[in-house]
């Protein structure tokens, strides 16, 4: 049975894509069904855990994201499914956010279409836009060590946990996209893609 993306919004600016899958695979105590539980009722946050949830991919945005589950078997994993998030919602979550918003995408499987539509119809680019990583840890001369030896660098230009990479040509920026992309830096998975091209701007090579 499939399961609808679930939204995630109000994200801390620090969370990484580990953290909210982390969140699905170590789920955290939440009365699955009685509302919260209360963190008064249970301070150190080890109440009753429900099982975890399989986990398909995250796709991380800008203070917000799209978890995609992997379909359940059954219509009671289903239903587990939607009260976890429901539960989730307004929680305080180290790392994740202050008080999450959680709430499953409108439409069924079409938000999972349209962005698996919006990857294939961005054409490659000598830049590449860099999500994921650890801004605390991860400094410009890890991503230089980590792109370098697929070209020459023109610029890296990092902005909290992502960053851009542009290379000198293309082809090189390819070779670099389809090496990283889901790769570890620093313990975080990585989020590797092409840069969308504005309306009317030509190639630069």
């Amino acid at each position: 049975m499939a399961i609808r993306p679930i939204f995630m919004g109000n994200l801390s600016h620090g969370c990484l894509a580990s953290d909210v899958e982390g969140l699905f695979l170590h789920p955290v105590a939440t009365g699955m069904g009685g509302g919260m539980g209360g963190d008064a009722n249970d301070p150190d946050g080890m109440g009753d855990r429900p099982a975890p949830f399989a986990v398909d991919r995250v796709d991380m945005k800008r203070g917000y994201c799209f978890v995609f589950l992997k379909d359940a078997d059954t219509l009671a994993e289903k239903d587990r499914v939607e009260q976890y998030v429901a539960d989730i919602g307004g929680m305080n979550l180290n790392n994740i956010s202050k008080a999450l918003r959680a709430e499953f995408a409108r439409g069924d499987g079409r938000i999972k279409r349209k962005e698996d539509e919006r990857r294939k119809k961005i054409s490659p680019s000598e830049t590449l836009f860099v999500v994921n990583f650890h801004e605390e840890t991860t400094k410009r001369e890890d991503l230089q060590m980590l792109f370098e030896p697929f070209g020459e660098l023109v610029r890296i230009d990092m902005k909290r946990n992502y960053a851009f990479v542009q290379f000198r040509t293309v082809d090189e920026a390819q070779r670099a996209k389809d090496a990283t992309n889901g790769g570890k830096l620093d313990q975080s998975e990585i989020t590797v893609e092409f840069v969308a091209r504005r309306m009317g701007e030509g190639d630069r090579r």
